[in-house]
This record gives C-alpha cells, structure tokens and sequence, in this order.
C-alpha cells in the first residue's frame, strides 16, 4: 500500500485494510475504529466518524473550542478494491474521483482532508489543507484499464481538526470520501457509456461499540459540519 503520508510511489497495494478514528480533549485521547468522540464542556468536544456506505467510506473529524480548552480529532481510511470497467470493448483511461473539503484558518484552527487512489503504474491525490477552500478532486492522473478486465486498487482517505485553546470558539473539520469517476478512450474521448463496478477485495475490520455519549456528540459534529459547508459525494 502506497501510505498517502509518505508521497505517492508506483506500487501494487497489498495489505490489509485499516480503518481508525481518534478524538482528543484537552490532551485525553480516544482511539477506536469507525467512531468516537470526547467531551470537556457544553462547548467543547471532538468528534471523529468513518462511514462505509455499500463499500464507500466517507471521513469525518471535527473540533469544537472554547477559550483555554483544546479539542482534536482524526480519522483514516484504507482498503483494496477490485475495479472493473464494463460498457465498450477495448481498452481506454480511468479519471478516479475523490471529494475532499475542509474548514479552518490555518493557524489557530487547523483542519485537513485528503484522499488518494493507487493502482499499479501510479495513482492521483486530492488533498485540502482547510485554508478556508473548497472541494478538491482526484483528477489529476489517468488510470489506463481494459474493459471488462479487473484490476486491484488501493484507497485511502483521512481527515484531522484541531481547535487550540488560544482561539476564541470555533468549528473546524474535514470531510472526505468518493466521487464519481470519468473515462476517456485512448485518444481522449469522453466515454459516456462506461461504467465503473468497485467492490472491496479484502473484509473491513470489525466495528467496536461506542459508548452512549457518541450518538449524542456525533448529531453535534453533523450539525456543525453543515455550518462549515461540508459536504458528501457517496
């Protein structure tokens, strides 16, 4: 597996799927795998969620500040898939798609979200570091493909928000999941007729029950990522 962390590298991705999330307050930390969340005060609390949705994960962290408390939170994503491209004969180019949004300044209220898609002979990434910007995508790299011939794939998301107890209260997180993908022939045509079938190659590790508190924390964070404008692509 290409770790997106690391700088994206040709490779063949091989292990096994990963999935953690993590929320921290005041330097307490909370790890499990696909939700969690802490609290130190009516506003002050973290929240971190991976949601897999018929194979599709989307990331979500977000932290929530008051003065002289922190909040921090993260969540990861990595599986292999199966890709097939089916709708014409011949062989043609994959534009794999990515939706990556987050919201913070950059400096007291940090937050990221960045993805990546990586096949054998390369791979793209989308990545927002939360300067206040949009949705980026995963196009800038083409996967080359035969139809109706299945090939392995590796994908990751992850998302971070950091509030810092210097700052005045604030909403920060990050978002990240997939989006559509385009296909083009071999000369650059836009296919409109191919189809995309993406099915996991590997079983996802199993869910760890969260305490009462995260379905009460986890309509907070939901609600306060609706203020900050994210938003999903399943």
């Amino acid at each position: 597996m290409c770790r997106l962390l690391w700088g994206l590298l040709a490779c063949v991705p091989v292990l096994a799927s990963t999935v953690s999330v993590s929320a921290t307050c005041d330097g307490i930390s909370n790890q499990a795998v696909y939700s969690t969340a802490c609290q130190i005060s009516t506003g002050t609390y973290a929240a971190a969620q991976v949601l897999v949705n018929s194979g599709f994960p989307t990331v979500t962290a977000l932290a929530v500040n008051v003065p002289s408390e922190t909040s921090a939170a993260s969540a990861f994503f990595s599986a292999n898939y199966n890709v097939t491209v089916t709708g014409g004969t011949g062989s043609g180019f994959a534009a794999p798609g990515l939706s990556v949004d987050a919201q913070g300044d950059g400096a007291q209220a940090v937050a990221s979200a960045a993805g990546s898609w990586t096949w054998g002979t390369g791979g793209c990434i989308a990545s927002n570091p939360g300067h206040g910007l949009g949705s980026d995508s995963c196009q800038s790299a083409l996967m080359p493909f035969v139809f109706g011939t299945s090939q392995m794939v590796n994908l990751e998301v992850s998302a971070t928000a950091n509030a810092f107890a210097s700052y005045p209260i604030f909403e920060v997180g990050g978002v990240a999941g997939t989006a559509p993908w385009t296909f083009f022939d071999v000369n650059g045509q836009l296919l409109a007729d191919a189809r995309v079938t993406i099915a996991l190659a590997e079983p996802l590790p199993s869910a760890v029950p969260e305490g009462s508190t995260f379905p009460i924390l986890l309509a907070l964070a939901s609600a306060a990522l609706t203020r900050l404008g994210g938003r999903r692509i399943a």
